[in-house]
């Protein structure tokens, strides 16, 4: 604790010492303009003064002066168009005008000067630069006026699915969840930033963890970087990166109103569908969106604010589920009158103040409320209505301050704190009683009459960042630092604290769960520390971006007495286990690592318009609070057991008593004899998962490729990406050995969608035969074996943004993900954690351990285009996918194991893999989206309307299925929503 202490001291000590003494930030989000200036005889120019004037700038003006190489560069520039001035004694003034800088690029801008008087100005008009010869991080941007065009939900990340190689997004409705992942990466590894600070809170990494959707009003740019990501950023992924409106010196905003409904949608619900047992679609009730904006100075040139509200959401029909007739009862009986809904809605207040307090100082604060609710969490076509979840974030809240200090023309520093607050609520629908028990259909997979869980989940993370930077023509160094800091807490209860299982529909109940619940579990985060440093260096035609990073993790639990948390949020005492106290755990984990970040980019030909490029970057994995609670005593007690249940009388009452763990009247043992033991370790991690350098799961990414500008505004972009994972974990259950074990093989069912119409054995298969007896260590997987996971794949891409506001982009990305883990194949007592593509732990065959999916290919494009008549504009996105891979997860009773294992199965059943993973997918889904927008002018009043089609063709292509073998089984569960219109009008002054 001492020595983590004190790194965690000197570490941020070494930060602001970097910040003193090499000042100048350039925050992730923003732009550049660089470039070399010479004479006419070719000779380089020193002592040039640049000034970068637009009125997206505050103060109007950034300058700079090139160094001895005769280079410039100008940091820290907000996205927008650029007039470019250079000047020096004796020679004729340069104007470079029309330079639009995009989000997040860095513009060459090379100049010649001649000899002349200073009152002659040559004006010089050429096509801004689209190849960023110096940045290796590859970015997608969205301007403002894109982003507005795009048949899309509204969302400032809801163009990133269109992304190639990016996975997840199709055939949303309603608002984007940005849990999405690029070559290779994990889902939740996609974080989403306001101005360069991430929003996401402790309740999980990424895109999973978000409480908090940036409102589309607020925002002026989106910046995405998926690949070769700078020491600036911990995780690898997709990082979308929102730009923010500040106001400006004239009052200006918008009003923009959105509807749609079942009314102009078509039906899509084919033969094919039916005769796959499908007998509703999901599809659209309605959606809307009103969200007004306005900004504008409070004192000109001196204080600007902007001010954004919004409410917006959905009600959309649930694929092939229905209300339950009778919810209360203890068979789900489907009410074909009336279809499941889902409802999402959001809110969203906020207010941004821009300051700039002197010509070299700028401060800025933004606070947003945004209630959510997503008020049938956890549904899906195996999720009865009554079962899901009413989920409110309340409070909900984003708040974020920053300041800005331009010392001299190279010197920038940069200070900022923000904190993502909320408390994500899951609770019983109306109607849904508090002792009522859950029920799940092991055959279909369903679950009815109430949820699983239900409780609380508090998040208060704050993150800090000082960040700097030193920067000349020829070098840009950036140092700096991030820390993280916060804590949850998580309550739990469910109905009479267990759940049942029945065999199939209307069958007999074969299963009980019990819960040590009700619960509270509160954990830390103490240090989530970043201390980068990054240089960029130009030597010549190449551009070096070299950098390290070292991350510090430090998380613990507090010591907890149950009955006063219990007691804090009003909930009665456990039913089958003692009230517990628990003692505090320090230094889980304590993680030290060193990441290096190599990249180089080469000016082919040297005119800026090909380059090539490649990186090498090694990236943590992100985390939360995620260890702490897996450590924390509560946690690591056994919280929950099953035991089998014969309910010979059929009163759905269990006639034992559920106290005693071991077999009595109608209820068999239970799988874990020490349920009930206060800080019984049933898992428990070892000393080289949790602490040590380089101890934390982590990635490395390689890419290379060439980028060339055809002509002015059209580039096309070829890349290839390799990504591969280490310190993957297992789970070593020690009181057992594989000698525990016994190896036997089952049947499979007799079906003609099985690999060759089913029958064959499936083998691979141990049941133990101590059963009950755990121990549960988690450990590294070097100490038992190897295990891979790689990504190979490549993207073709094209940028094109014309005059006019014509925009094309996309492309096509070809690749795939394999893994191994055959070491746990004569090891039965191991088990690890699924990776993508999905390895089953049984069977333990190489067919299923060794996952080799065929290279697959994704087409996507979004463009814009205006029409030469009447302000029409018209734009359309286009997706084309790999079909869901399918599955077959089948649940094995002791008569299918029988006549190999010699007895019965020690739980009873087994779930067993009918299908080797990454081998058998559905069909290719495709999406076409059309928009169409009316713009008409009144002076400096602009009114828009716009018709927007989703899924233009009425295709019905399946997205997801129920894997779940039994009577369901490849049932489609999700598929594109039916064509579908939506109308919008916004007005703008």
């Amino acid at each position: 604790m001492v020595r983590s202490t004190l790194v965690t001291v000197t570490t941020v000590c070494l930060s602001i010492l970097a910040c003193y003494f090499s000042p100048a930030f350039g925050q992730s989000a923003s732009s550049a303009i660089t470039g070399t200036v010479r004479d006419t005889s070719g000779a380089v120019m020193p002592g040039v003064t640049i000034e970068a004037s637009s009125p997206v700038l505050i103060e109007k003006v950034r300058s700079a002066v090139t160094d001895e190489q005769g280079q410039y560069k100008i940091i820290d520039l907000r996205p927008g168009m650029y007039t470019v001035t250079y000047t020096l004694t004796g020679f004729s003034t340069v104007k470079r005008e029309g330079i639009e800088l995009q989000p997040s690029f860095t513009a060459t801008i090379n100049v010649e000067l001649r000899v002349g008087s200073l009152e002659e100005t040559i004006t010089v008009a050429g096509a801004s630069p689209i190849v960023d010869i110096q940045n290796v991080q590859d970015r997608k941007v969205l301007p403002q006026d894109v982003l507005n065009a795009l048949p899309t939900l509204r969302t400032p990340q809801s163009f990133v699915p269109y992304i190639p190689g990016v996975q997840g997004g199709l055939g949303e409705i309603g608002r984007d969840t940005a849990n999405l992942s690029i070559h290779g990466s994990r889902a939740g590894e996609a974080n989403v930033a306001v101005d360069g600070f991430e929003d996401h809170s402790l309740q999980g990494t990424g895109g999973a963890a978000f409480i908090y959707y940036i409102n589309q009003g607020s925002v002026q740019e989106v910046a995405v970087e998926v690949g070769g990501q700078s020491a600036e950023q911990q995780s690898a992924g997709i990082r979308t990166n929102l730009i923010p409106k500040e106001g400006g010196n004239r009052f200006s905003g918008f009003f923009f109103a959105g509807f749609g409904n079942h009314s102009t949608q078509a039906d899509n619900l084919t033969d094919d569908l039916r005769g796959r047992g499908l007998t509703a679609v999901n599809s659209l009730n309605k959606i809307w969106d009103l969200n007004p904006a306005w900004g504008g100075p409070i004192k000109k040139d001196k204080l600007w604010f902007y001010n954004a509200y919004r409410y917006w959401g959905s009600i959309n029909y649930i694929a092939g589920l229905y209300y339950n007739a009778t919810p209360t009862e203890w068979y789900y009986t489907p009410d074909t009158s009336r279809q499941a809904t889902t409802k999402v809605t959001d809110g969203s207040s906020n207010l941004r103040l821009t300051w700039q307090v002197s010509p070299k100082q700028k401060f800025g604060i933004f606070y947003d409320y945004q209630p959510h609710c997503t008020c049938n969490r956890n549904f899906s076509s195996t999720v009865s209505p009554e079962a899901t979840e009413w989920a409110p974030f309340v409070p909900n809240q984003f708040a974020q301050t920053s300041w800005k200090y331009t010392a001299t023309n190279k010197m920038l520093i940069e200070a900022g704190v923000s904190s993502t607050f909320g408390n994500w609520q899951t609770r019983r629908q109306p109607g849904v009683a508090d002792d009522a028990i859950s029920v799940f259909e092991q055959d279909t997979g369903l679950v009815y009459r109430s949820d699983f869980t239900y409780g609380n989940h508090l998040n208060s993370p704050v993150l800090t960042r000082i960040t700097t930077s030193y920067v000349t023509g020829a070098h840009a160094a950036k140092f700096g630092f991030n820390v993280n800091r916060g804590r949850r807490i998580d309550t739990m209860e469910l109905g009479q604290q267990m759940r049942y299982r029945i065999n199939t529909r209307g069958g007999q109940p074969n299963r009980i769960v019990q819960y040590a619940s009700p619960w509270v579990v509160e954990s830390w985060m103490n240090a989530d520390l970043g201390l980068f440093a990054q240089d960029q260096w130009n030597f010549r035609r190449m551009t070096l971006n070299i950098g390290i990073r070292y991350d510090y993790f430090n998380g613990s639990v507090p010591a907890q007495d149950e009955a006063k948390l219990l007691d804090r949020f009003a909930l009665p005492d456990p039913v089958f286990v003692p009230v517990r106290t628990f003692d505090p755990v320090n230094d889980v984990p304590n993680w030290h690592d060193l990441s290096p970040r190599l990249g180089v980019a080469y000016d082919l030909f040297g005119d800026g318009k090909t380059a090539v490029k490649a990186s090498l970057s090694q990236y943590v994995a992100g985390q939360s609070v995620a260890i702490a609670d897996a450590n924390n005593p509560l946690n690591t007690s056994v919280n929950s057991v099953f035991r089998t249940w014969g309910d010979t009388d059929r009163d759905w009452v269990p006639d034992c008593d559920l106290k005693n763990t071991l077999q009595n009247g109608e209820c068999g043992q239970v799988d874990n004899l020490a349920f009930g033991q206060p800080n019984a370790q049933a898992s428990r991690y070892a000393d080289d998962v949790l602490h040590g350098y380089s101890a934390r799961p982590y990635s490395w990414e390689f890419s290379t490729g060439i980028q060339r500008e055809l002509k002015p505004g059209f580039a096309v972009n070829g890349a290839y990406y390799r990504r591969w994972y280490g310190n993957f974990s297992v789970t070593d259950n020690v009181a057992q050995t594989a000698s525990d074990f016994t190896t036997y093989c089952i049947t499979a069912p007799v079906n003609p969608n099985l690999p060759g119409g089913g029958g064959y054995p499936v083998c691979g298969l141990y049941d133990t035969n101590k059963f009950g007896v755990i121990s549960n260590v988690i450990t590294q997987v070097k100490n038992y074996g190897s295990q891979q996971d790689v990504y190979d794949g490549v993207d073709l891409t094209t940028n094109i943004r014309l005059p006019g506001s014509v925009t094309l982009n996309g492309g096509l990305n070809i690749g795939r993900e394999r893994a191994n883990n055959c070491f746990l194949n004569d090891q039965p007592q191991l088990t690890v954690a699924s990776t993508a593509p999905l390895i089953a732990n049984s069977p333990r065959t190489d067919s299923y351990c060794d996952v080799r999916p065929p290279f697959q290919t994704q087409v996507k494009f979004f463009g814009v285009y205006p029409l030469p008549w009447w302000g029409l504009q018209t734009s359309a996105t286009f997706q084309s996918l790999p079909g869901p891979q399918i599955l077959a997860s089948y649940t094995a009773s002791s008569n299918d194991a029988r006549p190999t294992l010699g007895r019965n199965l020690s739980s009873g059943t087994a779930t067993v893999a009918l299908i080797p993973p990454g081998t058998m997918y559905g069909e290719r889904a495709n999406e076409l989206d059309l928009s169409v927008k009316k713009i008409s002018r009144f002076g400096m009043y602009r009114v828009s309307a716009t018709v927007e089609v989703f899924n233009l063709l009425n295709s019905s292509d399946v997205l997801g299925q129920n894997n779940t073998y039994g009577p369901d089984w490849l049932k489609p569960a999700n598929i594109l929503v039916g064509r579908w219109a939506k109308f919008g009008l916004q007005f703008d002054f």
